[in-house]
């Protein structure tokens, strides 16, 4: 099975190489549309591809002609991955044959699987909420968000194996996945549980999960909203009542964590992320 031309990178600093290259296609709807609908879609798409305005700038540039096959490429593949990849141009990894479609991934996690059955299909989703278009990830998570957040609750919940840590933070690279374009952003931040759900799973004695979930604070809190930092510090707060520990004890403890810089580091982020965010006066900071 090929994969279909065009791409869908949610990184903004793909290279343009990376971009879709037009192919001839002589589909009837790329008869049909106007050089309005043609350019707004072509708009669409970029926005879709969680592009920034840099990379947006060169592929305006580029000819009528170009703009309306890369259209019709582009709503070709993304019907596809929508879909499920049982077509041609699915995505593959080392554990699934082909990844699932967003509501296929919603029905395995409804499902209720587990230990590593559940670790492959978490991987799975990983690699495509990272390489699938923001609409995709909008299928997904008008159930799956809930689904995820449930899962990482039971898993916090539970006294935990060894495949159960493992199972956590691939959980919460999937949040980091999800979050990385406004819809998941602003889905995480409206629902209550998300925030304390990743300020529970601060934990020192797992280095590599607590550094992706300290840095995926920090990011929140300089690209969130106003009361974003209110929000975050209210997470933190409730989740170290409910550990009977001070506010900010595993963050502290990250910072003595000698043997493991990376997590020092983001701990130092996540502080700055917090002084730098808040509006008040000194004594508050």
């Amino acid at each position: 099975n090929e994969k279909p031309v065009i791409q869908h990178p949610t990184d903004s600093g793909a290279p343009l190489s990376e971009m879709p290259v037009p192919q001839p296609l002589y589909e009837e709807c790329s008869l049909n549309l106007s050089e309005k609908e043609i350019i707004d879609l072509f708009e669409k798409m970029m926005e879709d591809m969680n592009l920034n305005e840099e990379r947006k700038t060169p592929l305006r540039q580029k000819d009528l002609l170009t703009k309306r096959e890369m259209v019709v490429q582009y709503i070709s593949a993304t019907a596809k991955s929508i879909s499920g990849s049982k077509v041609a141009g699915g995505l593959k990894n080392s554990k699934h044959e082909f990844t699932l479609s967003s509501q296929e991934y919603v029905h395995e996690l409804r499902s209720g699987i587990m230990d590593d059955k559940l670790l492959n299909c978490l991987e799975s989703l990983r690699v495509s909420l990272t390489s699938n278009p923001v609409s995709w990830v909008n299928n997904f998570g008008h159930e799956g968000l809930g689904l995820l957040l449930d899962i990482l609750e039971k898993l916090l919940d539970k006294k935990q194996q060894e495949i159960d840590k493992r199972n956590q933070h691939k959980l919460i690279q999937c949040l980091k996945a999800f979050m990385n374009n406004k819809y998941g952003l602003q889905r995480i931040l409206g629902d209550e549980r998300g925030l304390f759900l990743l300020a529970r799973a601060i934990d020192p004695k797992q280095v590599n999960m607590m550094t992706d979930i300290v840095r995926l604070l920090s990011v929140i809190c300089i690209v969130g909203e106003e009361n974003t930092v209110d929000k975050i510090l209210g997470a933190v707060t409730t989740a170290a009542e409910q550990y009977n520990r001070e506010r900010f004890a595993p963050i502290v403890e990250g910072l003595y964590s000698h043997e493991a810089p990376q997590l020092q580091s983001a701990c130092m982020q996540f502080i700055n992320a917090l002084l730098t965010s808040v509006d008040e006066d000194l004594d508050f900071r």
